[in-house]
């Protein structure tokens, strides 16, 4: 057979017809064979019946003759290998067949043009494969691609939230046990079939010291000679307990201090328990208080991320409002103290304890009544962003209950755009995170030789996760 291939032939059984010599020796043999047990039966009539069985048994060399002539006659193809061997008496020999075969006759017509046609689409399938590489087929992950990236294109994740710490795979197992087990791993579900995001951000207090303090290694973005900054985490307090059970980042300083190879960390500047974000530390005391006075000064730069409920009606501001100590519903929580016009000030007396605060803002994109804005706090004031955007402009941030109604401290009012495209209830809208993220720290003249650091944190998963939800791009 040519121009084909013969590989599926072989699985196969093929009908090979003989030729005319060898089906003239099988007839020949046939003849003999009814000659020799027609004389064999003959002779035994001599000896009775019992005898002639009797013979039939230990007449070995007959019997031999006629079982080898029936096994060749029923099955002539038994023995392939001893037929074309040449080694053997068998007449099965190789110049008896007949293994010249058309592709056209009746027997082979319809297989082999199956089979031609099964061949035809598998070298189709074969050329189409030919200019696929090995890399094409093989997902590229991500320690692969950040090795083919420059660093600005780097800079450009770390700017957009794209680029996040990557964690080893030990680790990330331990926290998907811990998820699985606290709950934290699938998204919970109230009885109507609506979100409940208690689970976007990790509870803490039901963390183990060890595993907190191989996160925040994990965490940290930058280490100088003097300064270190790193990620913190949602839910981590700076100094001061908020409840007996809130973690302590001052708690876990020890163990980054050994990670470190440095004598001590000192906390240089303090983050809300629910903001995330850039959180410097400094190795030494002198570093500390140049940083202290720095910030003091107002030389540092600081910019933050947030989504707030309701877009501002200036989209671009500067807010310029004192702020002072009050208390609400028995709590305490920073209130507005804006100056009295100038006719005014003799009669209204100034609050002693009010500090000046100004932040500006920009409106980076809003959909419906959600914003997406950067913040620049010029000064560094307790609460200072939440209350000027909550009380200030009248747009609190998502997920900020403190500063949501002017006379008292309740869950947050959504709307019901943003609860459609959040998929939450207004009952279960007390479990939504807050949003705030300090995303970029610019120390000027701090670095080695007088040079500016920049510190950029990544955009934390509750964060990213409902800004796509809400329609928002940066």
């Amino acid at each position: 057979v040519h121009n084909i291939n013969v590989e599926p032939l072989i699985k196969r059984k093929i009908n090979f017809k003989y030729n005319q010599q060898f089906n003239e020796f099988l007839e020949q043999r046939s003849v003999d064979e009814h000659n020799i047990f027609h004389n064999l039966v003959r002779d035994d009539s001599h000896y009775g019946g019992h005898n002639a069985r009797h013979r039939k048994r230990n007449d070995i060399e007959d019997i031999d003759d006629i079982q080898d002539i029936q096994y060749n006659r029923e099955s002539p193809l038994k023995d392939n290998n001893e037929a074309m061997s040449g080694t053997t008496d068998s007449p099965l020999k190789p110049e008896l067949f007949s293994l010249d075969f058309e592709l056209n006759s009746d027997l082979n017509e319809k297989p082999i043009d199956k089979l031609l046609e099964k061949n035809k689409l598998m070298k189709e399938k074969l050329d189409e494969q030919k200019d696929i590489r090995l890399e094409d087929c093989l997902p590229v992950t991500k320690d692969y691609s950040k090795k083919q990236r420059t660093g600005a294109q780097y800079l450009a994740d770390l700017q957009s939230g794209e680029e996040r710490p990557q964690y080893p795979h030990k680790f990330n197992d331990e926290v998907k046990n811990y998820r699985s087990e606290l709950g934290l791993g699938k998204e919970k579900l109230d009885s109507k079939g609506f979100r409940i995001l208690s689970g976007q951000v990790f509870d803490f207090t039901k963390f183990p010291k060890e595993d907190i303090e191989a996160l925040l290694m994990k965490s940290v973005l930058f280490d100088d000679i003097d300064i270190v900054a790193i990620n913190k985490p949602y839910g981590m307090a700076i100094h001061t307990k908020e409840t007996p059970v809130t973690p302590v980042l001052t708690d876990y300083l020890p163990h980054l201090q050994r990670e470190l190879r440095c004598e001590k960390l000192y906390t240089v500047h303090r983050l809300d328990r629910d903001t995330t974000g850039v959180l410097l530390l400094a190795k030494s005391q002198a570093k500390a208080k140049e940083l202290n006075r720095m910030f003091c000064e107002h030389k540092i730069l600081k910019r933050y991320i947030c989504i707030t409920r309701g877009v501002p009606d200036q989209l671009e501001g500067i807010i310029d409002i004192p702020v002072d100590i009050g208390r609400c519903d028995g709590k305490e929580r920073m209130v507005l103290r804006p100056e009295a016009l100038q006719e005014y000030r003799d009669k209204i007396k100034p609050s002693k304890q009010a500090k000046r605060a100004v932040t500006q803002y920009k409106v980076v994109s809003h959909a419906d009544n959600a914003a997406l804005i950067e913040v620049w706090p010029e000064t560094g004031i307790r609460h200072q962003i939440r209350v000027h955007l909550g009380f200030g402009l009248r747009c609190p941030i998502l997920g900020d209950h403190k500063y949501s109604h002017l006379d008292k401290i309740a869950p947050q009012k959504l709307t019901g755009d943003m609860l459609l495209a959040l998929n939450v209830r207004q009952s279960k809208v007390r479990h939504i995170p807050m949003h705030l993220h300090a995303k970029q720290y610019c120390l000027p003249n701090a670095g080695i030789d007088g040079k500016n650091i920049f510190v950029n944190a990544p955009i934390p998963h509750h964060f990213h996760k409902n800004m796509s939800k809400l329609g928002l791009k940066q």
